[in-house]
C-alpha cells in the first residue's frame, strides 16, 4: 500500500509539472526577437493617433468635471488603458472630450485621469487612453444619461527638489526657508536623508532591483532595465508601482500616497519583501501558480499590460512562460485574441477553480514564443517558497 501511495504521489507531481514542462519546451532558451507587442493593441482595429492640443495639462488644484469609468484595478500615471464600451461613445457626443476619470471603486476618493491617445475609426467604441495625473473626487457622482460624471480636483506630485525640502519640515520643525537653507547647505542629518530624500530612496530601490536575482532573470530583466534608466523620482515611483505584484488595495495605497517620498519608502519595503517572496500564487487558495522569474516581456512596457475584451472588461495581465497547478477549461479560440496569430484558452486554478487567466498558443508560423500564459494580476499574490 505504501508503494502504491508513493506511485500515486509521483503521478500527481508529474501532472502538476505538465503545464510548466510543456511551456518550457515551447519557449526558446533566449527570446531575441518578440513578435507581438500589446502596446500596439492590434486587436482593436483601425486605431489612429489623436492630436493633443495641450488642453489636458491642468495645474495642481484645478477643479474639473469628468466622466467616471470603473476599472478592476487602480490605474497609475503612465499606464495605457484600452477601453471598449459605451463610455467611449461619449466622444461622438462630445467631440472635444479628451479626459476621463478612472477609479478602482466608487468607495475610493482618489483616481487617475486618462487622456485619449488613440481612437478606432472602424469601431467607434474602441479607444486607448494614457493615464496622466491623479485626482481626488469632490462629492458624489451624478448620473447624466448612462454615464457617471463627477467634480474632481487635480493632484500633481510636487517638484522633486521642492518635495525633498518640504519633507524635512515636519521632522525639523522649522519653517520652509530654514529647511531649504539647511538642505541645500548639506546640513541635513544622514538618517533623515536616507528616509526622506527622494533621490536617495530612488537609488535604494534601484539597488534592490539590481542586486535581486528574482528581478534580473530571464525576460524580466528587460522590464527592470527600462525602469533603471528612469532618474525622475515621480516617474520611477509609478513605474515600480505598476510592476509590483501586489493586491489592488496596496496599489490603491501607492496611488494615494501624498508625496513621492512616502510612495518610494513603501515600494522599497515591498521590493525587499518580493526578493524573498518571488512565487506567484492563487489569491483565493494560495496554490503556487508561477514565479516572477518566469515572466516574459512581450511589449516595450515589459511583462505587464492592460487589455480589454469585447464586453468592456479591462484585465491587467502579467505574461509568464510557464505555470503549474492549473486546468484548461475551454476550447482554443482565435476570435478576439489580444495577440494576433495566437489562440487562447481559459485557465483556472486546479485547486479552487478560480479564474487565473489564459493560455496563448501560436497558430501561425514564425511567431515566438509558441506558448505563453497571461495571468490576471488581481488573481495573484506574491508567496514565499
Amino acid at each position: 500500500e505504501e508503494e502504491q501511495e508513493q506511485e500515486d504521489g509521483q503521478e500527481e507531481e508529474e501532472e502538476e509539472e505538465v503545464g510548466s514542462a510543456a511551456a518550457a519546451a515551447a519557449l526558446p532558451a533566449e527570446i531575441s526577437s518578440v513578435s507581438v507587442d500589446p502596446d500596439e493593441h492590434a486587436y482593436l482595429v483601425g486605431l489612429q493617433n489623436v492630436a493633443c492640443d495641450g488642453s489636458t495639462n491642468h495645474p495642481h488644484g484645478t477643479e474639473l468635471k469628468l466622466p467616471i469609468y470603473t476599472v478592476p484595478a487602480p490605474v497609475l500615471p503612465g499606464d495605457k488603458v484600452p477601453l471598449h464600451s459605451s463610455l467611449v461613445g461619449l466622444l461622438r457626443e462630445y467631440p472635444k472630450l479628451r479626459l476621463i476619470g478612472l477609479m478602482h471603486s466608487p468607495e475610493k476618493t482618489v483616481g487617475c485621469a486618462a487622456e485619449l491617445q488613440q481612437w478606432s475609426t472602424e469601431d467607434p467604441s474602441s479607444a486607448v487612453f494614457v493615464a496622466t495625473f491623479r485626482f481626488v473626487r469632490m462629492g458624489k457622482c451624478t448620473l447624466e444619461g448612462s454615464t457617471k460624471w463627477c467634480h474632481v480636483r487635480v493632484l500633481r506630485d510636487a517638484d522633486p527638489q521642492l518635495a525633498r525640502v518640504s519633507a524635512f519640515i515636519p521632522l525639523a520643525r522649522r519653517p520652509f526657508s530654514a529647511c531649504r537653507e539647511d538642505f541645500m547647505g548639506g546640513r541635513v542629518p544622514e538618517c533623515m536623508r536616507l528616509c526622506w530624500d527622494a533621490l536617495v530612496l530612488l537609488r535604494r530601490c534601484k539597488a534592490v532591483l539590481t542586486e535581486s536575482e528574482v528581478w534580473l532573470q530571464g525576460e524580466t530583466q528587460s522590464s527592470v532595465h527600462n525602469i533603471l534608466k528612469v532618474d525622475d523620482p515621480t516617474r520611477f515611483s509609478y513605474l515600480v508601482a505598476s510592476h509590483l505584484i501586489v493586491d489592488t488595495d496596496t496599489q490603491q495605497e501607492l496611488l494615494e500616497c501624498p508625496t513621492v517620498e512616502l510612495r518610494l519608502r513603501k515600494e522599497l519595503i515591498l521590493l525587499q519583501a518580493q526578493a524573498q517572496k518571488h512565487h506567484l500564487a492563487c489569491c483565493e487558495c494560495n496554490t503556487k501558480i508561477s514565479s516572477i522569474k518566469e515572466s516574459v516581456a512581450l511589449s516595450r512596457s515589459g511583462h505587464s499590460a492592460a487589455f480589454v475584451n469585447p464586453h468592456g472588461a479591462v484585465h491587467n495581465t502579467l505574461t509568464v512562460g510557464s505555470v503549474r497547478n492549473v486546468v484548461l477549461v475551454s476550447l482554443p479560440c482565435r476570435e478576439h485574441s489580444w495577440f494576433p496569430g495566437y489562440s487562447w484558452i481559459v485557465l483556472c486554478c486546479r485547486v479552487c477553480f478560480a479564474h487565473l487567466g489564459w493560455q496563448f498558443d501560436a497558430v501561425e508560423p514564425g511567431l515566438h514564443p509558441r506558448t505563453f500564459f497571461g495571468l490576471c494580476r488581481k488573481s495573484l499574490r506574491a508567496a514565499a517558497e
